[in-house]
């Protein structure tokens, strides 16, 4: 992944002065205030907020949370159809790149954690918001300690995690 520079001021590019604005001019179109009463809309539209939903495929969990927060975008794992390895493996670490917030769910039907353990090991390394929510209590969860300290903020429950994405 490439990041590119913004274009420098110096470089002789002249069109870069007629997209300067003042900041009377600015304030005023972000307010929808022009000269002469005319109104103008506002320049600048908020992004919805984008979750990767990261853990178990069986139980359709990502519904309940999709279904609850329809301000949002998801990003569910879900909806590529991959089968091969590489194809789904590129596709949720590049949704993980995209995403503002990973939401991590550690249910009883998941049979390892691996892959979600992966996700918010990713996610974190990225520091991207990480929210873990885990409602399996059997003894494996004391090996999921490091995805809990990798997370931002941890949940016993589903519910309490769709909550939780209010506070975001």
């Amino acid at each position: 992944m490439s990041e590119t520079s913004p274009p420098s001021l110096d470089s002789g590019n002249s069109s870069l002065e007629h997209q300067t604005v003042s900041d009377a001019e600015r304030l005023r179109a972000s307010t929808g205030e022009a000269v002469g009463g005319d109104s103008i809309p506002p320049t600048v539209q908020e992004t919805p907020l984008t979750v990767y939903l990261a853990g178990g495929m069986k139980s359709a969990w990502q519904d309940r949370v999709i279904a609850a927060h329809p301000e949002i975008r998801f990003l569910d794992p879900r909806s590529h159809g991959f089968t091969a390895e590489h194809e789904y493996t590129e596709w949720d670490l590049s949704a993980i790149r995209e995403s503002d917030v990973v939401l991590a769910y550690m249910d009883t039907d998941n049979p390892s954690g691996f892959g979600l353990s992966l996700e918010v090991g990713y996610a974190r390394a990225l520091g991207k918001t990480i929210l873990y929510a885990c409602e399996d209590t059997s003894p494996r969860q004391k090996y999921f300690g490091m995805v809990r300290c990798c997370s931002n903020v941890t949940f016993t429950s589903l519910d309490d995690a769709i909550e939780g994405l209010n506070n975001l």
